[in-house]
């Protein structure tokens, strides 16, 4: 175990002073002990001069909110590891501890469990794990706005692709304040990957087994948070290292991120082996993407990872030469209006893989693995009134 900077924010008594027996044997130096944060400038400043590694804090003892404080001791650069200590606690207790982002939840007696959660820390902090190169690949689909289609392709490219190479995949919605890939994939869990991240420091194949649903025997799910989320709370690093953890696990992880640009989604941008823009051909929706291809590149995103899906296309699409010049991109694929899509959903399924639309999902399964696919000749009248506007 590296050396490692402590403080503790606990009341004197039995809990403490078990704390501090447990804590003598390690190469831990406590630089500061205090029931409290007084002055809160104060001692965060003293948090990030001293580049405290771990605190140590008896939640049932704060004058405030657990998570306020979470929150206030994140800003912290670099932020200290959480360790919420306290004497018991039930079931939900704990859980409700590490939702609000304690790192790890420690109760007496307390010898062999800290040293195990200051050995994670430790392995955390001071072993920061190098991108995997034979970890599986990672695909993101973003919405260029809300209500393009990201969820729905994602969900299917997912099950597809899983078909296609019966490997392990794992559909991930990062979709963190409307996620709809529980319920569309009826996954039964209530935890998301703000969960893993929370509990980044025990984080491992067995816990992470416990935070997934399966939807078949190749294909995991983690949904979105059930109620209310915050992921601005969350530690992009940490962000990053578990998703470089999960990467290790699947063939592909398939990523629903909504149609928002977060910090986690900025940490994870040079990760990303294909990211794909879902836009509908509508003059608002292509004027977005152009924005946000735009965005992508200019933060460091490669051009050559970036793929464009145009969504609900009635009849013949704006393609060709005249579009690729405005957005620098050419469409990956085009999917038709499918209006049995509604009915599916509502009896609790996807579209069927023999219609039309289902065949467009395979083909774009198979052309992200590498597979051979079979093209359709595209009918009908071409959009028009597009391309004045996004030349503007």
């Amino acid at each position: 175990m590296d050396p490692l900077i402590a403080g503790i924010l606990m009341a004197e008594g039995k809990l403490r002073d078990e704390l501090l027996v447990a804590l003598r044997p390690l190469p831990v130096r406590v630089f500061f002990e205090q029931p409290g944060p007084v002055d809160w400038t104060d001692f965060l400043e003293r948090l990030s001069r001293l580049r405290t590694d771990v605190l140590f804090v008896d939640p049932s003892r704060l004058s405030e909110p657990f998570e306020e404080i979470v929150a206030r001791i994140r800003f912290v650069s670099p932020p200290p590891a959480i360790m919420a200590v306290r004497d018991s606690a039930d079931a939900e207790t704990i859980l409700q501890t590490v939702r609000a982002g304690a790192d790890d939840f420690l109760m007496p007696p307390l010898g062999a469990v800290v040293k195990q959660a200051l050995a994670r820390v430790s392995q955390m902090q001071h072993k920061p794990a190098p991108i995997d190169h034979a970890a599986g690949k990672l695909a993101g689909f973003i919405s260029v706005k809300g209500g393009c289609g990201a969820t729905t392709i994602a969900c299917h490219v997912a099950v597809e692709l899983q078909r296609a190479i019966q490997r392990d995949i794992l559909l991930a919605d990062m979709d963190w304040h409307s996620g709809l890939i529980g319920f569309l994939m009826k996954a039964q869990s209530p935890y998301s990957l703000l969960d893993a991240v929370a509990s980044s420091l025990r984080l491992d194949a067995s816990y992470w087994n416990a935070l997934v649903a399966g939807y078949n025997d190749q294909l995991d799910v983690i949904p979105a948070p059930s109620g209310p989320a915050t992921p601005e709370q969350a530690d992009p690093q940490r962000f990053l290292k578990v998703m470089r953890f999960v990467r290790t696990r699947y063939e592909w992880v398939i990523a629903d991120l909504g149609s928002q640009v977060h910090p986690l989604f900025s940490a994870l941008l040079g990760d990303f082996d294909e990211l794909f823009l879902v836009s509908t051909a509508e003059c608002a929706a292509l004027y977005q993407a152009k924005r946000m291809i735009q965005f992508l590149l200019n933060s460091g995103c490669r051009h050559e990872r970036l793929r464009l899906i145009l969504n609900r296309i009635r009849g013949r699409s704006p393609l060709g030469a005249e579009l690729r010049e405005i957005l620098s991109l050419s469409p990956y694929a085009e999917l038709p209006e499918f209006a049995d899509l509604e009915y599916a959903y509502a009896g609790g399924k996807l579209a069927d893989a023999g219609s039309r639309l289902g065949r467009q999902f395979t083909e774009i399964a198979r052309r992200m693995a590498g597979l051979a696919v079979r093209k359709e000749e595209k009918s009908g009248a071409p959009v028009f009134g597009w391309k004045a506007i996004l030349s503007s």
